[in-house]
């Protein structure tokens, strides 16, 4: 299961694709 556009990731919810996830303590997935 991965974390589309948008969504909270990091904390084992890695996003999907090529989607970037930012060094934050509450981050979103971006394209």
């Amino acid at each position: 299961n991965c974390a589309k556009e948008g969504e909270l990731c990091g904390w084992g919810s890695r996003c999907c694709h090529d989607l970037y996830c930012p060094a934050a303590v509450v981050a979103y997935c971006e394209p």
